[in-house]
């Protein structure tokens, strides 16, 4: 069994600070590795064609001998040997029980390997043998956990399965460019990749989504879906820590603060197109909005379309959605929820946070497992409205089954809205914290300033070769799709704080609105929940006057995206040949960097940047090793501290918080780089 520190606690993600360790190089042997890994979940669906080595290993090796022979192989082997896995060609979702125990099953022979070798052999012939979408998750899965394994990157889940992020219009042109050679509306760059122009929904779907589609290029950012599908092999609901001697720390506590976090960063792009607060599901009414994905799975079967007004009737999962909604909210209204007995047990205290979580996402938790249920799949499933499955093996799962797809479908925020309220219900009942734990006066802010932020709309290019056939394993074609996305200006804080000795503080950086949709003043003690962490730091000052800038390229919960699939591969092959060094990052995966700040409007829009200083604790750090975030020390502190819980209301008026107000204005594409 395995003991090590990658624990995905996404409140490091958000909460990283002090970072560990120096540069590190790839070797010849991780070179090998990382170009293996891309290469078997590349064209799954051709494996008899493209990258034939892996085609003549699952030929050659004997799964039978290595399955009956391991302690860990016995589950998949019983499976696969009387039938019971998911056959190629069908739709897979993590939602469904009978795929959930296959992957289980399938995982524990990957995460169990005993090296390299052997993983990737069991890869090859899952490549040939297995579900073209059930293999690669769970083999993702473990070479995220494994600890041998932790400096390969995976691939991008939109660029292993292009049809599922981009629509079937540019889907279809990209064949046209391969099949027939029909060039209309593309583009070559200089390197011969070819490019596609795509669109958001909005393109198509206006009447169908009311003014939702404004926040389109937001919710359907490639970047920001990517981010979320890495969330989710970080923690999957179905996977037992404990069992595998993996660390985890607060999984409930970090599942409910990484909603609040999504939450309050889209009520900001909200608030920039003219919409309100998302209004949260009412189980007995009729779902408002409506989807129409225009999206494919693998094997081109579309995602099930909902119309605006669609009515649960008798929807085969609604009546327990209802009764699992109404018994969480009462356990949270009465502070006492039902354990694996059937007991009453308190849980109005921090470690009910936790627990709330844990009920709500399906983690294994002191909660009566059937009294709560499913909740999460089950009300995802219904509000999908997704086709009752005609077997286990014919499921037609819809976007919100999808984690990476969900968020495009509107409801989905809604959905999200709705859990919060649970906890926003449950943090009501905690006491907030008082003058005296949150008052610093070891430090004098003098003065803080933020620069006018500018925001704008660039292209970037995305690949979705994998979502054409290739001809045979000499097509080296490259085809990319070109998106506007969201973008901002680097920026910078100036600091000027004063202390009588030296001392190390955590600076914490939120932003929020200003006014509502409806113009009307925010109380930041009202709308605590909307403030969106935006950065987090750890600074040494010593006697005096301290000045120090901080750039937002630096800002703790993002990552910068640029290297896409082919461009990072391509480095990888470059590596290999002696042309250049692969630095092993220090995180493969954050917050994309170019969405961190809402796009405001043309007029300029003011929001806040609210500051908070507090004392660093040495004594209270917890260090912290995963993908997301990298080696780093972060304050042992709630998550999204001091903002998780109601603020007192004198907050803003303690010495070591300081407000400011900045505007933020949108630029149009041809005027970003004017002056005047």
């Amino acid at each position: 069994m395995f003991r090590y520190s990658a624990i995905v606690a996404l409140v490091a993600f958000y909460f990283s600070a002090v970072a560990l360790g120096e540069p590190v190089y790839a070797d010849d042997e991780l070179l090998r590795q990382q170009k293996e890994v891309y290469d078997v979940l590349h064209h799954v669906d051709q494996a008899d064609i493209a990258h034939p080595k892996f085609f003549k290993i699952a030929k050659e090796f004997d799964i039978e001998t290595y399955l009956t022979t391991s302690e860990h192989g016995k589950d998949f082997y019983n499976l696969w040997k009387y039938g019971k896995v998911l056959p190629r060609g069908a739709v897979f979702s993590v939602f469904y029980p009978v795929h959930v125990e296959e992957v289980k099953a399938l995982f524990k022979v990957f995460f169990y390997v005993k090296n390299y070798d052997d993983l990737i052999k069991v890869a090859a012939w899952s490549r040939v043998h297995l579900n073209e979408f059930l293999f690669p998750y769970a083999f993702s899965v473990a070479v995220y956990h494994h600890p041998l394994f932790r400096n390969i990157r995976l691939p991008p889940h939109s660029e292993l399965y292009p049809s599922l992020y981009f629509h079937n219009e540019v889907l279809q042109k990209a064949k046209n460019v391969k099949i027939q050679h029909d060039t209309t509306e593309t583009q070559v760059t200089v390197d011969g990749a070819i490019i596609i122009p795509a669109n958001y929904s909005h393109g198509y779907q206006h009447y169908h989504t009311d003014d939702e589609w404004k926040v389109s290029y937001y919710t359907e950012d490639v970047s920001l879906a990517n981010l979320f599908y890495y969330l989710h092999l970080a923690h999957p609901f179905w996977l037992r820590f404990d069992e595998f001697e993996l660390p985890l720390r607060n999984p409930g506590e970090t599942y409910l603060w990484s909603h609040q976090l999504r939450s309050s960063r889209f009520y900001l792009e909200r608030l920039s197109n003219g919409l309100g607060e998302v209004k949260r599901i009412n189980w007995y009414h009729p779902v408002p909005v409506g989807y129409h994905p225009s999206l494919t799975f693998h094997n081109g079967l579309p995602l099930p379309h909902r119309e605006a007004g669609s009515d649960f009737g008798v929807f085969y999962l609604i009546d327990r959605v209802r009764q699992y909604h109404q018994r969480i909210f009462d356990a949270t209204d009465l502070g006492y929820y039902r354990n694996h007995t059937g007991e009453l047990e308190y849980f109005w205290n921090k470690k009910g946070i936790d627990t709330l979580g844990r009920i709500i996402a399906g983690y294994p938790s002191p909660a009566h497992p059937t009294y709560y249920g499913p909740y999460e799949s089950f009300s995802r499933s219904a509000l999908g409205f997704s086709p009752k499955p005609v077997n286990e093996l014919k499921v037609v799962p819809s976007a919100l089954e999808f984690d990476g797809v969900a968020q495009r479908d509107p409801i989905y925020w809604s959905w999200s809205a709705s859990m919060l309220g649970f906890y926003e219900n449950f943090i009501q009942h905690l006491p907030q914290y008082s003058w005296n734990q949150l008052v610093n006066n070891e430090v004098e802010i003098v003065s803080i300033d933020v620069d006018p932020i500018t925001t704008f709309f660039d292209y970037v290019d995305i690949p979705i070769t994998n979502g054409v056939k290739i001809r045979d394993v000499n097509d080296r074609t490259v085809i990319k799709a070109r998106q506007l996305r969201l973008n901002h200006k680097p920026f910078n804080y100036r600091f000027q704080l004063k202390t009588d000795h030296d001392v190390t503080v955590n600076i914490r950086t939120f932003i929020g609105a200003v006014e509502d949709s409806f113009g009307n003043p925010l109380d930041i003690t009202e709308n605590w929940p909307n403030m969106f962490l935006l950065d987090f730091f750890t600074k040494k000052l010593k006697v005096g006057i301290n000045q120090f800038e901080r750039s937002s390229l630096r800002a703790a919960n993002t990552a910068n995206v640029g290297l896409y699939d082919e461009d990072f591969y391509q480095s990888v092959v470059d590596a290999i040949a002696g042309k250049r060094k692969l630095e092993i990052p220090e995180q493969f995966h954050g917050y994309p960097n170019h969405l961190v700040i809402p796009k405001g409007t043309t007029g300029g829009m003011k929001f806040q940047f609210l500051f908070f200083i507090d004392k660093y604790d040495e004594t209270h750090v917890i260090h912290h090793k995963s993908r997301l975030i990298g080696d780093k020390i972060y304050a042992d502190q709630p998550q999204g501290y001091p903002l998780e819980r109601p603020p007192i209301a004198n907050f803003t008026l303690l010495p070591n918080v300081h407000v400011e107000h900045v505007v933020i204005t949108h630029k149009e594409f041809r005027d970003i780089n004017r002056t005047i």
